[in-house]
């Protein structure tokens, strides 16, 4: 301090101005943020035959890869094939005419007549919805063609077609829809198919299958006049893309011991174990909750 002082005098005794310490620099908070901004790592390469538009465009023709690689819009199943690097196709259907939308689903009644949604994941799985072989024959609910045509109005294939179904078209979807559980049941439990049954899937999947078309409102429509038969083609066919691809794993059948509706798990943990968290998980944690009271008491 006592050296500060003798210098300041020296310098005023030459006629020099005093020394001053330099004020400290002011940053706003932009320039702060600027200094402390880290540094963004750089960005991957696109995947071959991709470009810079990833799955929105640009793709390099057949050499180019199926997984998805951009996160898509608006498109929760399409999310789900990106985060598990499947091909899109795996969650939205085989012809890619399912609607993706997280609001669709079935509306199902209780014993007590309480609605609820169910969502099956797979438009041959909501077909398993109404009724079935042996003691699921009381739930029949497919017994003339506006039953058909009113199930396609339901489910998620976009746009509803206009069918026009026989009698016999509605016979043949009953014994598809039976063969189709049989399957669907044994591959949940890990048991062999019927040879008959695979027969009637592979059968219905062989015959000639809805047609899409561009309405002159630019809108997708069907082409000629759809028939209960084409219908059918349509559900055989998403059943074997259901059961020979990589969300077969995932199909399972509800967890609750008086509920048998199946499902495909395409949530991203990959943990779903009821039909709906509306009824059966719901009913499972009020059964939880009185058990855990009762002990308690």
């Amino acid at each position: 301090m006592i050296d500060a002082l003798r210098a300041t005098a020296d310098l005023r005794s030459r006629g020099g101005p005093p020394l001053r310490p330099r004020p400290p620099e002011r940053l706003s908070g932009r320039c702060l943020q600027r200094r402390h901004r880290r540094r963004r790592p750089p960005r991957p390469p696109p995947l071959p035959g991709h470009g810079e538009q990833g799955d929105r465009g640009g793709c390099g023709g057949a050499d180019a890869p199926e997984a998805v690689v951009a996160r898509p819009r608006n498109n929760r199943l399409g999310v789900v094939a990106s985060v598990l690097r499947l091909p899109a196709r795996a969650v939205t259907g085989y012809i890619g005419y399912m609607d993706p939308a997280p609001t669709r689903g079935l509306t199902l009644y209780s014993r007590s007549g309480v609605a609820y949604r169910f969502d099956p994941g797979a438009l041959c799985l909501e077909l398993l919805t109404t009724g079935g072989p042996g003691p699921y024959r009381r739930y029949e609910a497919l017994r003339e063609p506006a039953d058909l045509a009113a199930w396609a109005e339901r489910s998620r294939l976009t746009p509803t077609p206009v069918l026009e179904i026989s009698e016999a078209e509605v016979e043949d979807a009953r014994g598809l829809r039976d063969a189709l559980f049989r399957v669907v049941i044994a591959h949940t439990r890990g048991e062999p198919s019927s040879p008959g049954d695979l027969e009637t899937i592979n059968h219905a999947a062989a015959r000639p299958d809805l047609v899409p078309a561009i309405a002159p409102t630019l809108e997708r429509q069907w082409a000629g006049t759809p028939t209960g038969t084409h219908l059918l083609t349509a559900v055989a066919r998403d059943a074997v893309e259901l059961l020979t691809g990589p969300f077969a794993h995932r199909i399972r059948s509800c967890a609750a011991e008086d509920c048998h509706l199946l499902y495909v798990d395409t949530s991203r943990p990959g943990r779903r174990r009821w039909c709906s968290m509306e009824h059966c998980g719901n009913l499972h944690k009020v059964r939880a909750l009185r058990a855990r009271h009762s002990e308690e008491g």
